[in-house]
């Protein structure tokens, strides 16, 4: 874990270095973070379902993290796709920029269902 992290600060010193500063949206270092998180928690759920003595389904952290995933999974291809089609479809690129509020919703509807399930029941 400390290892990713001290990964995704080197790319994030990177990217500011090479782009020349705060100017511009850290394209890069949102790229390596990304990638990054997707392969945590992908290895985070595969543990959760080989260990889980419950149904996952019940379990709100499997919720929570699978939101995550579904996000950063998403955004890694967006932003490195928009990237690549500005310079020759500027108009295609910024539609692209609707999958991530979109992606960002999933990803806090899925926490709110996390949410609701770890509630103390009153039964």
């Amino acid at each position: 874990m400390v290892c990713i992290g001290a990964i995704g600060l080197v790319a994030c010193a990177w990217s500011l270095h090479a782009q020349g500063g705060l100017q511009l949206l850290s394209v890069n270092a949102i790229l390596v973070f990304g990638v990054l998180l997707t392969v945590l928690l992908v290895r985070l759920l595969f543990l959760m379902a080989r260990k889980s003595v419950v149904p996952l389904q019940q379990v709100p952290t499997f919720w929570f993290f699978l939101g995550c995933l579904l996000y950063f999974a998403g955004v890694v291809p967006v932003i490195g796709g928009i990237r690549l089609i500005y310079d020759r479809n500027p108009v295609l690129a910024a539609a692209l920029w609707t999958v991530i509020p979109i992606l960002a919703i999933l990803r806090y509807a899925l926490a709110i269902w996390a949410c609701l399930l770890a509630r103390p029941r009153t039964d």
